[in-house]
């Protein structure tokens, strides 16, 4: 995968080393750049809405154990359960969850996750649907 500088020079994802945090490129209060360096030394400018095609660029895949759930879709009318085939390993060092629809189901966002041989459930993932919608429950609305 390629990405461009400011000044539309094309470079390779994998030549770079590090990645800054949000920089202003006007001088104003606007973080709209990041500074890039580069394995030959080469230090180039990108513009921020380029960063996220970055950060989630794909380096590597592995494959799920059997029985993942990702919960791809929810709403009144019901809920769209679907299998996790794989894992895949961002260049910004996210794992997201791989469905028959691709990365993260295409879409953004966290996919929380059922696990029905937890032991107790941890952050995004769930032992049943249950256990899911009961850590959305407050405690006005509990009945204890």
């Amino acid at each position: 995968m390629f990405f461009f500088d400011l000044q539309f020079n094309r470079w390779n994802v994998s030549e770079i080393v590090c990645i800054s945090v949000p920089i202003s490129l006007d001088g104003s209060d606007n973080k709209n750049g990041r500074n890039v360096e580069l394995k030959n030394g080469k230090k180039v400018v990108i513009d921020e809405r380029n960063f996220d095609n970055i950060d989630n660029f794909v380096l590597h895949t592995l494959p799920a154990k059997p029985d993942l759930l990702a919960i791809a879709y929810e709403d009144d009318e019901g809920i769209e359960l679907k299998p996790v085939l794989a894992w895949a390993l961002t260049a910004g060092g996210k794992c997201l969850p791989v469905t028959r629809d691709g990365v993260n189901d295409g879409g953004n966002g966290v996919m929380p996750i059922i696990d029905s041989t937890l032991k107790q459930d941890v952050v995004g993932f769930y032992k049943s649907l249950a256990h899911y919608h009961d850590s959305y429950e407050t405690p006005e609305s509990s009945t204890l």
